[in-house]
């Protein structure tokens, strides 16, 4: 295949382009149609834009405008899943560039660019602490932009050496007021020696969207996620003052003794595995959720660790697998809604969580490994659409000490209309049509019988964020199917700081593919569904045009598909020499709506490795 060149870009006149502008201005707020705030384009993370520009009547006439090459990436075990940012130029005291835009690569480095034409403005490059210990490829998913104390436009980056870091987003060089006294511009989250790491686009929150009182009132708040659980790190949620770096509080996924959900845990015992919570895992992937007039935050737990073996930590380990609204003024949390007691399939609800409505109804939303999407009220965390406590079968695993595998009695299973993904109800096992095996349904634990579980380790939904179109009431979502064999292996003893998974996850290779659904929140039923030849992991984009954009990814090569949100039918299909494995973006520069997603792959999705962001625009004339 021949790579393409990029194009540039052809800037409409300047006249054109200034009416245009004022006449959107006044159409919308500012920012609501053309820029890209957040890594979910709005606190929302409902990855929808009100753009129409390019709609279902002209999407097949989209071109390449232009394309950058994202350093780090497309060789070694990194994985390009960024999404860029879009803001206003003049908001970062660049008022000559109408739309600027930032990008990250796997390391972290930050790339401004103008966003007409695709030329880099400056690139900031954080000084990382290594050698670097990390899980499940290198990767970064953006960044967050701000301005704070009397109008200073920063970008703030997470690194994978566990630290977070803030950049002007005017020229690139290190807020060095951002500091916790270690390096000028930094601070450090956690230790990365131990395997703790930061791979999520952080959340900027200013004081003006915040309510009085707390840690946080009165200041501008960074938050950040860590992972490390697969190292068997106790996860985090921290919020920083952004001005300064200082810490103002920080929740931890997984409650000590004493705390609440601390009784989800073992007690202390002597020995080895005594304190299992402080291993206990809870990464915090992916972006929050944040809703400014109740001043909640919503975030989602990733599985508890060791992933594949819970012989020593009895009980459902809270909060891990959950959804969890804590105040974003205090930290303390306010509910959780567990999707998965005690588990054992590494079924952890990588994508990110989105605020919707359901007739009205304010409420919050998720697509998880489990294959489950599921809708909580976002005031109390109860199911809109019940998801009954299901029984399920028992383990009969048992480590090299004597200790029983004890699984929860039961799970939550949602209805069928909540099931983008092929799912096998509990105790349910039916053959493969291709070869006549048994395949096992899900929360079938781990053991040595070499017979596959529906969903696997990557689900469902990987990191993926669902897009959402608040008029037609629909989300969509990325799946992936593909059965695992789950063999436990027991712990002799705890090893914290290094890699465990508690067992060895095989996947069915013969059996893999993908789904795009659109789900009816509102009635709770799959509106319509396409099947992939190749598992989706990367996410959508949704737009007021009736278009919806994902990615795919091949082993030789991957795709950026447009289909009508409304009926699925595909409209666009544009092949890159990378796989797309991250989430696309749409904003307007210069009076022209464009389209960027990040071609770079993922190699343990079979995905082929590139380094490319490509920007498409409707072409001249159409």
């Amino acid at each position: 295949m021949t790579r393409f060149l990029p194009i540039a870009s052809r800037a409409a006149a300047a006249s054109i382009a200034l009416f245009l502008a004022v006449s959107l201005a006044a159409e919308a707020p500012a920012g609501a149609r053309a820029d890209w705030s957040t890594y979910g384009g709005g606190f929302h993370n409902q990855h929808f834009s009100l753009l129409r520009e390019i709609n279902t009547s002209n999407v097949a006439g989209l071109a390449v405008a232009w394309t950058v090459a994202i350093p780090d990436a497309g060789a070694g075990d990194v994985s390009l899943q960024t999404t860029p940012l879009v803001i206003r130029g003049r908001e970062a005291g660049l008022p000559e560039v109408d739309a600027l835009m930032f990008v990250t690569s796997p390391r972290g480095r930050v790339l401004a660019l103008d966003g007409a034409s695709g030329k880099v403005l400056w690139t900031a490059e954080p000084a990382l602490r290594e050698p670097l210990k990390l899980c499940c490829s290198m990767t970064n998913r953006g960044v967050a932009f701000g301005r704070v104390g009397l109008g200073e436009p920063r970008v703030y980056v997470a690194t994978p050496d566990a630290r977070l870091w803030a950049f002007s987003a005017t020229d690139g060089t290190t807020a060095t007021g951002f500091t916790d006294g270690e390096a000028p511009g930094a601070v450090t989250v956690g230790d990365n020696t131990l395997g703790v790491s930061l791979t999520m686009a952080p959340l900027f929150i200013s004081r003006d969207e915040i309510p009085p009182g707390g840690a946080t009132g009165g200041k501008d708040v960074v938050i950040v996620g860590s992972s490390g659980g697969e190292f068997e790190a106790r996860g985090s949620l921290t919020a920083f003052d952004a001005l300064t770096g200082q810490q103002l509080w920080r929740f931890f996924t997984v409650p000590a003794p004493g705390e609440f959900g601390g009784e989800t845990w073992p007690k202390a015992v002597q020995g080895p595995f005594a304190d299992a919570y402080s291993r206990g895992g809870g990464a915090v992937w992916m972006t929050p959720a944040y809703e400014p007039k109740s001043g909640r935050l919503f975030f989602t737990v990733a599985n508890p660790s060791p992933n594949l073996d819970g012989t020593h930590r009895a009980g459902n380990n809270l909060f891990t697998d959950s959804i969890v609204a804590v105040d974003v003024r205090t930290g303390r949390r306010i509910w959780h809604y567990q999707q998965v007691h005690h588990d054992l399939w590494d079924y952890d609800p990588a994508s990110p969580p989105l605020l919707i409505e359901v007739h009205g109804r304010r409420a919050v939303a998720e697509a998880s490994k489990t294959g489950f999407f599921y809708i909580l009220d976002r005031d109390t965390g109860v199911p809109l659409f019940a998801c009954p406590e299901t029984p399920v079968p028992a383990s009969t695993f048992t480590a090299f000490d004597g200790s029983p595998e004890i699984t929860s009695p039961t799970q939550p299973v949602c209805p069928a209309g909540l099931q983008f993904v092929p799912v096998k109800e509990p105790g349910a096992m039916v053959p493969d049509p291709s070869t006549g095996a048994q395949v096992e349904s899900i929360f079938t634990p781990p053991s040595w019988n070499f017979r596959p579980v529906a969903p696997g380790i990557f689900g469902g939904a990987e990191w993926s964020p669902v897009a959402y179109h608040p008029d037609l009431g629909l989300a969509f979502i990325s799946g992936v199917i593909a059965p695992f064999l789950f063999v436990p292996f027991g712990e002799f003893s705890p090893t914290p700081g290094t890699l465990n998974l508690g067992g060895l996850p095989i996947p069915v290779v013969t059996q893999i593919g993908g789904t795009v659904t659109a789900i009816d929140v509102n009635a709770g039923t799959v509106r319509w569904q396409r099947k992939t030849r190749w598992p989706l992991v990367g996410g959508a984009l949704v737009t007021a045009g009736d278009v919806l954009f994902y990615g795919e990814g091949y082993p030789l090569a991957g795709s950026v598909v447009a289909l009508a949100a409304s009926t699925g039918i595909e409209m666009f299909r544009f092949w890159t020499t990378g796989g797309v494995n991250a989430a696309p973006m749409t904003y307007r520069a210069n009076g022209r709506q464009f389209v960027t997603v990040a071609a770079g792959g993922a190699p343990h999705y079979l995905s082929r490795a590139d380094n490319l962001l490509v920007t498409f625009a409707i072409k001249d004339g159409q």
